[in-house]
């Protein structure tokens, strides 16, 4: 892609790349971890023809969020998510969070204390589905 000058990387991240939550450190720091490596190769990569895309969704109904017990607000359909992605990557965005309700509301909560998230998700994913040990 570089000798074309032409070419474009994309991964799927999520919104959970941006703030951690109870119940979810490992998921949020995964998913942090793809934004941030995606991140170095768009500056590395600038000016050489080739784009990197960062698809960051909140929650999207497929059978690994069938299994939640937990509130999923503004859940989208896969087909839903699948068309926002292409239009990002036709786009050539850096970065595409959707849906915009849910993005606005991580950015809201990456600015609250750690004690205001403690008390606002008491319950949030107190007994995930897939529980080790």
């Amino acid at each position: 892609m570089i000798h074309r000058k032409s070419g474009q990387l994309a991964a799927v991240s999520s919104l959970a790349a941006f703030k951690g939550f109870p119940g979810e450190s490992a998921y949020c720091a995964s998913k942090a971890a793809v934004n941030t490596f995606l991140e170095g190769m768009r500056i590395r990569l600038k000016g050489t023809g080739v784009v990197v895309t960062t698809i960051c969704p909140g929650f999207v109904k497929t059978p690994m969020t069938d299994i939640n017990n937990f509130h999923m607000p503004f859940l989208v359909s896969a087909d839903s998510a699948a068309q926002k992605i292409m239009k990002a990557l036709e786009n050539r965005k850096s970065v595409a969070c959707f849906p915009w309700q849910v993005s606005a509301l991580v950015g809201l909560l990456r600015l609250c204390p750690d004690r205001l998230i403690q008390w606002l998700f008491a319950d949030y994913n107190s007994s995930p589905p897939c529980q080790s040990g």
